[in-house]
Protein backbone atom coordinates (compact mmCIF):
# COMPACT_ATOMS: atom_id res chain seq x y z
CA UNK A 1 0.00 0.00 0.00
CA UNK A 2 1.32 3.58 -1.17
CA UNK A 3 1.73 6.86 1.40
CA UNK A 4 -0.79 8.08 -0.87
CA UNK A 5 -3.43 5.39 -1.17
CA UNK A 6 -2.97 4.97 2.64
CA UNK A 7 -3.97 8.90 2.83
CA UNK A 8 -6.55 8.39 0.44
CA UNK A 9 -8.45 5.75 2.49
CA UNK A 10 -8.36 8.42 5.81
CA UNK A 11 -10.65 10.75 2.60
CA UNK A 12 -7.74 13.15 2.21
CA UNK A 13 -7.20 14.09 -1.29
CA UNK A 14 -3.78 14.05 -3.48
CA UNK A 15 -4.27 17.71 -4.62
CA UNK A 16 -3.81 18.73 -0.50
CA UNK A 17 -1.29 16.71 -0.22
CA UNK A 18 0.85 17.86 -2.81
CA UNK A 19 -0.06 21.75 -1.15
CA UNK A 20 1.08 20.40 2.07
CA UNK A 21 4.72 19.02 0.44
CA UNK A 22 5.01 21.73 -1.13
CA UNK A 23 4.63 24.22 1.96
CA UNK A 24 7.33 21.55 3.97
CA UNK A 25 9.94 22.47 1.48
CA UNK A 26 9.50 25.78 1.02
CA UNK A 27 9.69 25.78 5.01
CA UNK A 28 12.34 23.71 5.46
CA UNK A 29 14.75 25.64 2.62
CA UNK A 30 14.02 29.48 2.72
CA UNK A 31 17.27 30.07 1.78
CA UNK A 32 16.82 28.68 -1.45
CA UNK A 33 14.67 31.58 -2.42
CA UNK A 34 16.47 34.93 -3.54
CA UNK A 35 16.05 37.32 -0.95
CA UNK A 36 14.94 41.00 -2.43
CA UNK A 37 17.61 43.72 -1.25
CA UNK A 38 18.78 47.12 -1.54
CA UNK A 39 22.43 47.97 -2.72
CA UNK A 40 24.59 50.86 -1.52
CA UNK A 41 28.12 51.63 -2.21
CA UNK A 42 31.10 51.46 0.09
CA UNK A 43 32.85 55.32 -0.03
CA UNK A 44 36.36 56.26 1.57
CA UNK A 45 36.05 59.03 4.16
CA UNK A 46 39.06 60.51 5.98
CA UNK A 47 37.55 62.44 8.52
CA UNK A 48 37.11 62.68 12.81
CA UNK A 49 33.90 62.67 14.16
CA UNK A 50 32.37 65.76 15.32
CA UNK A 51 30.02 66.98 18.40
CA UNK A 52 27.84 69.48 17.90
CA UNK A 53 28.11 72.94 20.42
CA UNK A 54 26.06 75.71 20.89
CA UNK A 55 27.16 79.37 20.59
CA UNK A 56 25.89 82.98 19.97
CA UNK A 57 26.64 85.87 17.90
CA UNK A 58 28.13 88.58 19.83
CA UNK A 59 29.92 91.96 18.93
CA UNK A 60 33.46 92.65 20.43
CA UNK A 61 32.39 96.19 20.04
CA UNK A 62 29.82 97.02 22.27
CA UNK A 63 29.02 99.36 25.66
CA UNK A 64 26.45 100.37 27.96
CA UNK A 65 27.46 104.49 27.75
CA UNK A 66 26.60 106.78 30.56
CA UNK A 67 27.05 110.32 31.17
CA UNK A 68 29.90 112.10 32.69
CA UNK A 69 27.62 115.14 33.73
CA UNK A 70 24.45 115.81 35.54
CA UNK A 71 21.31 117.34 34.27
CA UNK A 72 18.55 117.89 31.86
CA UNK A 73 18.71 116.30 28.72
CA UNK A 74 18.31 118.11 25.44
CA UNK A 75 19.07 116.40 23.23
CA UNK A 76 18.87 112.12 22.61
CA UNK A 77 19.80 109.86 20.02
CA UNK A 78 16.77 107.45 18.74
CA UNK A 79 16.58 103.73 18.92
CA UNK A 80 18.08 102.03 15.89
CA UNK A 81 20.45 105.05 14.63
CA UNK A 82 22.83 104.09 13.20
CA UNK A 83 26.00 106.76 13.93
CA UNK A 84 29.76 107.02 13.65
CA UNK A 85 32.84 107.79 15.58
CA UNK A 86 32.33 111.25 17.10
CA UNK A 87 28.36 111.83 16.82
CA UNK A 88 26.54 113.31 18.92
CA UNK A 89 24.57 110.90 20.74
CA UNK A 90 23.14 112.66 24.35
CA UNK A 91 23.82 116.76 25.28
CA UNK A 92 22.75 118.04 29.06
CA UNK A 93 21.66 121.69 29.11
CA UNK A 94 25.04 123.27 29.93
CA UNK A 95 23.95 126.97 29.90
CA UNK A 96 25.32 127.47 33.75
CA UNK A 97 28.64 125.94 32.59
CA UNK A 98 28.75 128.54 29.84
CA UNK A 99 27.97 131.59 32.19
CA UNK A 100 30.39 129.98 34.33
CA UNK A 101 33.34 129.57 32.37
CA UNK A 102 32.33 133.39 30.37
CA UNK A 103 33.08 134.46 34.54
CA UNK A 104 36.20 132.54 34.88
CA UNK A 105 37.26 133.52 31.15
CA UNK A 106 37.38 137.12 32.42
CA UNK A 107 38.75 136.44 36.21
CA UNK A 108 42.00 135.00 33.19
CA UNK A 109 42.02 138.38 31.30
CA UNK A 110 42.19 140.68 35.45
CA UNK A 111 45.16 138.04 36.40
CA UNK A 112 46.62 138.85 32.87
CA UNK A 113 46.44 142.08 33.40
CA UNK A 114 47.88 142.68 36.88
CA UNK A 115 50.75 140.45 35.86
CA UNK A 116 51.63 142.48 32.99
CA UNK A 117 51.19 145.78 35.66
CA UNK A 118 53.67 144.07 38.02
CA UNK A 119 55.67 143.24 35.50
CA UNK A 120 56.38 146.97 34.46
CA UNK A 121 56.18 148.06 37.71
CA UNK A 122 59.28 145.78 38.85
CA UNK A 123 61.27 147.20 35.58
CA UNK A 124 60.44 150.59 36.38
CA UNK A 125 61.69 150.32 40.45
CA UNK A 126 64.72 148.18 38.89
CA UNK A 127 65.61 150.84 36.56
CA UNK A 128 65.14 153.57 39.31
CA UNK A 129 67.03 151.39 41.68
CA UNK A 130 70.46 151.64 39.48
CA UNK A 131 70.40 155.28 40.63
CA UNK A 132 69.77 155.08 44.05
CA UNK A 133 66.45 156.82 43.50
CA UNK A 134 64.45 154.01 45.15
CA UNK A 135 64.82 151.57 48.29
CA UNK A 136 65.46 147.91 47.92
CA UNK A 137 62.59 147.04 50.50
CA UNK A 138 60.00 148.71 47.43
CA UNK A 139 61.89 146.82 44.47
CA UNK A 140 61.92 143.38 46.85
CA UNK A 141 57.76 144.33 47.05
CA UNK A 142 57.21 144.89 43.71
CA UNK A 143 58.72 141.49 42.67
CA UNK A 144 56.66 139.43 45.38
CA UNK A 145 53.56 141.33 44.03
CA UNK A 146 54.58 139.74 40.82
CA UNK A 147 54.89 136.45 41.69
CA UNK A 148 51.99 136.44 43.21
CA UNK A 149 49.99 137.56 40.80
CA UNK A 150 51.70 135.07 38.49
CA UNK A 151 50.34 131.79 40.57
CA UNK A 152 46.67 133.97 40.23
CA UNK A 153 47.41 134.03 36.39
CA UNK A 154 48.26 130.04 36.42
CA UNK A 155 45.24 129.58 38.49
CA UNK A 156 42.74 131.41 36.41
CA UNK A 157 44.35 129.30 32.99
CA UNK A 158 43.84 126.12 34.82
CA UNK A 159 39.74 127.31 36.07
CA UNK A 160 39.60 127.87 32.77
CA UNK A 161 40.76 124.34 31.65
CA UNK A 162 38.43 122.85 33.95
CA UNK A 163 35.25 124.20 32.40
CA UNK A 164 36.10 123.52 29.14
CA UNK A 165 36.65 119.78 30.45
CA UNK A 166 32.94 120.03 32.45
CA UNK A 167 31.28 121.80 29.24
CA UNK A 168 32.69 119.22 26.97
CA UNK A 169 31.66 116.45 29.39
CA UNK A 170 27.65 117.49 28.67
CA UNK A 171 27.97 116.04 25.48
CA UNK A 172 28.12 112.48 24.91
CA UNK A 173 29.64 111.24 22.48
CA UNK A 174 29.77 108.17 19.82
CA UNK A 175 33.24 106.07 21.02
CA UNK A 176 32.97 103.88 17.69
CA UNK A 177 31.05 103.38 14.49
CA UNK A 178 27.74 101.68 15.81
CA UNK A 179 23.65 101.50 16.52
CA UNK A 180 21.90 102.18 19.11
CA UNK A 181 20.49 99.66 20.31
CA UNK A 182 18.76 100.74 23.75
CA UNK A 183 18.02 104.26 25.12
CA UNK A 184 17.34 104.08 28.80
CA UNK A 185 16.33 108.40 28.96
CA UNK A 186 14.77 110.68 26.61
CA UNK A 187 14.64 114.42 26.57
CA UNK A 188 13.77 116.59 29.41
CA UNK A 189 14.60 113.56 31.84
CA UNK A 190 17.09 114.49 35.09
CA UNK A 191 20.43 112.31 34.73
CA UNK A 192 23.50 111.95 37.07
CA UNK A 193 26.60 111.73 36.14
CA UNK A 194 27.23 108.09 35.67
CA UNK A 195 24.27 107.04 35.15
CA UNK A 196 23.56 104.86 31.70
CA UNK A 197 22.03 106.51 28.85
CA UNK A 198 22.72 104.02 25.78
CA UNK A 199 23.26 100.98 24.77
CA UNK A 200 25.97 100.70 21.87
CA UNK A 201 26.15 97.92 19.30
CA UNK A 202 28.69 97.76 16.49
CA UNK A 203 27.50 95.34 14.09
CA UNK A 204 29.74 94.96 11.17
CA UNK A 205 32.28 93.40 14.24
CA UNK A 206 30.64 89.67 14.78
CA UNK A 207 32.34 86.89 16.57
CA UNK A 208 30.64 83.46 17.86
CA UNK A 209 31.15 82.53 21.56
CA UNK A 210 30.49 79.07 22.90
CA UNK A 211 32.14 76.74 25.72
CA UNK A 212 33.92 73.43 24.85
CA UNK A 213 34.95 70.93 27.10
CA UNK A 214 38.97 71.31 28.02
CA UNK A 215 39.61 67.89 26.65
CA UNK A 216 38.84 69.01 22.85
CA UNK A 217 39.25 72.82 23.19
CA UNK A 218 43.23 73.02 24.41
CA UNK A 219 43.57 70.48 21.27
CA UNK A 220 42.48 73.55 18.92
CA UNK A 221 44.98 75.09 16.70
CA UNK A 222 43.86 79.16 15.87
CA UNK A 223 42.78 79.95 12.44
CA UNK A 224 41.22 76.31 12.53
CA UNK A 225 38.21 76.10 10.47
CA UNK A 226 34.57 74.76 11.91
CA UNK A 227 31.12 74.40 10.17
CA UNK A 228 28.53 76.60 11.74
CA UNK A 229 24.72 76.58 11.14
CA UNK A 230 22.18 79.40 11.51
CA UNK A 231 18.97 77.83 10.77
CA UNK A 232 19.05 77.01 7.13
CA UNK A 233 22.28 78.53 6.60
CA UNK A 234 25.56 76.56 6.64
CA UNK A 235 28.83 78.32 6.78
CA UNK A 236 32.53 78.38 8.28
CA UNK A 237 34.28 80.42 10.96
CA UNK A 238 38.11 80.76 11.91
CA UNK A 239 38.96 80.01 15.54
CA UNK A 240 40.26 83.16 16.87
CA UNK A 241 40.60 83.00 20.44
CA UNK A 242 40.60 80.08 23.08
CA UNK A 243 40.14 81.43 27.00
CA UNK A 244 42.96 80.95 28.90
CA UNK A 245 41.18 79.27 31.87
CA UNK A 246 38.18 77.51 32.64
CA UNK A 247 34.90 78.11 34.26
CA UNK A 248 36.13 76.26 37.69
CA UNK A 249 32.54 74.67 37.69
CA UNK A 250 31.68 73.65 34.42
CA UNK A 251 35.17 72.68 33.16
CA UNK A 252 34.30 74.39 30.02
CA UNK A 253 36.30 76.97 27.89
CA UNK A 254 35.47 79.81 26.22
CA UNK A 255 36.10 79.87 22.53
CA UNK A 256 36.01 82.52 20.14
CA UNK A 257 35.47 82.63 16.24
CA UNK A 258 35.02 84.73 13.60
CA UNK A 259 32.43 84.40 10.72
CA UNK A 260 33.36 84.02 7.10
CA UNK A 261 31.77 86.14 4.81
CA UNK A 262 28.49 86.19 6.51
CA UNK A 263 26.61 89.30 8.86
CA UNK A 264 24.56 87.73 11.53
CA UNK A 265 22.56 88.96 14.03
CA UNK A 266 23.91 90.20 17.17
CA UNK A 267 22.41 87.62 19.40
CA UNK A 268 21.51 84.75 17.26
CA UNK A 269 22.00 81.19 18.13
CA UNK A 270 23.78 79.18 16.18
CA UNK A 271 25.51 75.80 16.25
CA UNK A 272 29.34 75.01 15.86
CA UNK A 273 31.07 71.35 14.69
CA UNK A 274 33.99 70.60 16.60
CA UNK A 275 36.36 67.59 16.21
CA UNK A 276 36.20 65.14 19.11
CA UNK A 277 39.63 63.34 18.34
CA UNK A 278 42.11 63.28 15.46
CA UNK A 279 41.09 62.62 11.85
CA UNK A 280 40.78 58.80 11.10
CA UNK A 281 40.30 56.91 7.68
CA UNK A 282 37.83 54.35 7.56
CA UNK A 283 34.79 53.26 5.21
CA UNK A 284 31.64 54.92 5.38
CA UNK A 285 28.33 52.79 5.10
CA UNK A 286 24.63 53.49 5.71
CA UNK A 287 23.78 53.04 9.07
CA UNK A 288 21.30 49.95 8.09
CA UNK A 289 23.86 47.95 6.69
CA UNK A 290 25.26 47.12 9.95
CA UNK A 291 23.59 44.02 11.36
CA UNK A 292 24.56 41.53 14.32
CA UNK A 293 24.75 38.11 14.59
CA UNK A 294 26.51 35.13 15.83
CA UNK A 295 29.48 36.50 14.14
CA UNK A 296 29.33 40.45 15.95
CA UNK A 297 28.58 43.60 13.90
CA UNK A 298 28.96 42.44 10.26
CA UNK A 299 27.55 44.15 6.68
CA UNK A 300 27.13 41.64 3.70
CA UNK A 301 28.57 42.40 0.40
CA UNK A 302 27.92 41.13 -2.70
CA UNK A 303 29.44 39.39 -5.28
CA UNK A 304 28.18 37.81 -8.87
CA UNK A 305 28.99 35.06 -10.33
CA UNK A 306 29.30 33.98 -14.15
CA UNK A 307 25.76 33.88 -14.58
CA UNK A 308 24.86 37.46 -12.88
CA UNK A 309 23.20 35.81 -9.69
CA UNK A 310 23.90 37.96 -6.73
CA UNK A 311 25.22 36.06 -3.00
CA UNK A 312 26.23 37.64 -0.48
CA UNK A 313 29.29 37.02 1.60
CA UNK A 314 29.38 38.76 5.52
CA UNK A 315 31.92 40.95 6.57
CA UNK A 316 32.71 41.60 9.87
CA UNK A 317 33.17 45.49 11.48
CA UNK A 318 34.43 48.02 13.70
CA UNK A 319 32.26 50.31 13.97
CA UNK A 320 34.07 53.70 14.64
CA UNK A 321 31.66 56.25 14.66
CA UNK A 322 28.33 57.93 13.26
CA UNK A 323 27.85 60.62 10.90
CA UNK A 324 24.37 62.14 9.45
CA UNK A 325 22.78 58.49 9.07
CA UNK A 326 26.01 57.01 8.34
CA UNK A 327 28.42 54.88 10.43
CA UNK A 328 32.45 54.97 9.27
CA UNK A 329 33.85 51.35 10.00
CA UNK A 330 36.86 49.43 9.95
CA UNK A 331 36.48 46.78 7.48
CA UNK A 332 38.26 44.37 5.01
CA UNK A 333 35.81 45.42 1.69
CA UNK A 334 37.19 47.03 -1.12
CA UNK A 335 35.95 51.27 -1.82
CA UNK A 336 33.04 50.96 -4.26
CA UNK A 337 31.81 47.67 -3.42
CA UNK A 338 27.99 46.72 -3.67
CA UNK A 339 26.78 46.11 -0.28
CA UNK A 340 23.13 45.32 0.96
CA UNK A 341 21.58 48.20 2.73
CA UNK A 342 18.12 47.06 2.95
CA UNK A 343 17.16 43.81 3.48
CA UNK A 344 20.35 42.22 5.39
CA UNK A 345 18.66 40.74 8.72
CA UNK A 346 18.19 37.52 8.58
CA UNK A 347 20.88 37.39 5.76
CA UNK A 348 23.24 34.11 5.87
CA UNK A 349 26.71 33.94 4.17
CA UNK A 350 26.30 33.02 0.28
CA UNK A 351 22.35 33.05 0.29
CA UNK A 352 21.21 34.38 -2.92
CA UNK A 353 19.63 37.84 -3.59
CA UNK A 354 17.40 39.76 -5.28
CA UNK A 355 18.44 43.14 -6.26
CA UNK A 356 16.06 45.55 -6.02
CA UNK A 357 17.55 48.60 -5.94
CA UNK A 358 21.09 50.30 -5.82
CA UNK A 359 21.87 53.89 -4.26
CA UNK A 360 24.57 55.82 -4.56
Amino acid sequence: MTFTSLWAKKGISSSWLRIWGAAIIWLAFPAMAAKPVTLGIVEQVTTAPVSWYSGTVHSPQQAKLSMEATGRLITVADFGQVVKKGDVLAKVDAEALVLQLKIEQLKLKKAKAYVEHYAVELNRLEQLGRNMNVSETDRDKASHELAVRRYELENARLQVSLLKDQLARTTLRAPFDGTVNTVYLREGEYVSRGEAMLHLVNTRQQEIRLQAPISIAAKLERNSSFVITAGALEFEATLSTVGASADVKSRLLELRLLPQGQTLVIGQPVRVAIPERYTVEGVMVPHDAIVTNAQGKVMFVVNRDESEQARVKAIPVEILYGVDGHVVVKADVAIGKEIVIRGATGLSDGQKVEVTATRS
